[in-house]
């Protein structure tokens, strides 16, 4: 089986620390389990990339932790992950919808 090359926009850097960042004044642990497995959940999609929720402009949403991974398959072996988002905060969700 093929393995895909994982490639992470800034914008994911940005999202995932405002994330923890968020957690982390609950629970730091939580936050840096969270964090641990977006990127175990990262290390899955080289194996199965098209496993997600199709999405306009080609885009992909994976569910992970009630967060959406958005990301794009770019044949012939490349995911490109564009940002991790919170489905429930309208405004950014829109900008894949």
């Amino acid at each position: 089986m093929e393995k895909y090359n994982i490639e992470l926009a800034n914008q994911v850097y940005v999202s995932l620390d405002a994330i923890y960042e968020y957690k982390k004044k609950y629970d730091k642990n939580s936050a840096i389990n969270f964090v641990n497995g977006f990127f175990e959940e990262l290390e899955r999609l080289k194996s199965l990339p098209h496993r997600g929720i199709n999405k306009p402009s080609n885009n992909r949403a994976l569910v992970y932790k009630k967060h959406l991974i958005i990301y794009h398959v770019q044949e012939p072996n490349k995911v490109l992950i564009l940002d991790i988002i919170d489905p429930r905060q309208d405004s950014l969700a829109s900008k894949y919808y």
